[in-house]
C-alpha cells in the first residue's frame, strides 16, 4: 500500500483519478491537500510504513474520547472489545485505574491500530474514511449502548439475587 492508495481509503469522497502528482514527491502533495485529520495520519502512516505494524504516536482524541473516536474510526470490532472488557473489568476495586490505562494505551497506540485496519480494509477494497456522523450521535450511541449494559447487568444481578 502506498501513500496514496493510504490517502484515498481514508478521505471522504476522494476520487483517485483526481490525484496528480504535480509536486517533488507525494508528501509534498499530501502536505498541501488534505485536511488536518488527515494529515495527522498521512504523517505517521509515511513516518512509519515500513515498519512494524505497531508503533507509538500520540492521538489526544484516542486520549480523551476513546469509545466515541473508535466509532468514528470504524473500528467497530475494537469498539466492541473495549466495551466487553469494560463490563468485564467492572468489578475490579481499581477499574478506574485499568481504564485510565486503557485510555493512555489508545492515545498511544491508536494511530497504529487505525493505520492497520485502513491497511487490512484496502486489502477487501473497501474504504475506511470517517462517516458524516456528527460527534453528538456518536456520544449518543455510545451512552445508549452503556445504558443498555447496565440495565442488562442489573437485570442479571437481580435474577441471580
Amino acid at each position: 500500500m502506498n501513500i496514496q492508495e493510504f490517502y484515498v481509503a481514508i478521505c471522504k469522497d476522494s476520487d483517485p483519478e483526481s490525484l496528480e502528482f504535480k509536486y517533488h514527491d507525494e508528501t509534498d502533495y499530501f502536505g498541501k491537500n488534505v485536511s488536518d485529520s488527515s494529515q495527522h495520519y498521512l504523517k505517521a502512516f509515511q513516518r512509519n510504513k515500513h515498519k512494524c505494524s505497531l508503533f507509538p504516536n500520540w492521538n489526544w482524541m484516542a486520549f480523551l474520547f476513546m469509545p466515541i473516536w473508535l466509532l468514528y474510526r470504524r473500528l467497530y470490532a475494537v469498539y466492541i472489545l473495549v466495551i466487553l472488557s469494560s463490563v468485564l473489568l467492572a468489578h475490579i476495586p481499581q477499574v478506574f485505574m485499568l481504564i485510565a490505562l486503557l485510555n493512555i494505551c489508545a492515545g498511544i497506540f491508536g494511530d497504529s491500530i487505525y493505520i492497520y485496519f485502513v491497511r487490512q480494509a484496502h486489502g477487501r477494497q473497501q474504504k475506511m474514511n470517517p462517516g458524516n456522523i456528527p460527534f453528538v450521535v456518536l456520544m449518543a450511541l455510545h451512552l445508549l449502548v452503556i445504558s443498555i449494559i447496565y440495565y442488562l447487568e442489573n437485570l442479571i444481578f437481580l435474577n441471580n439475587s
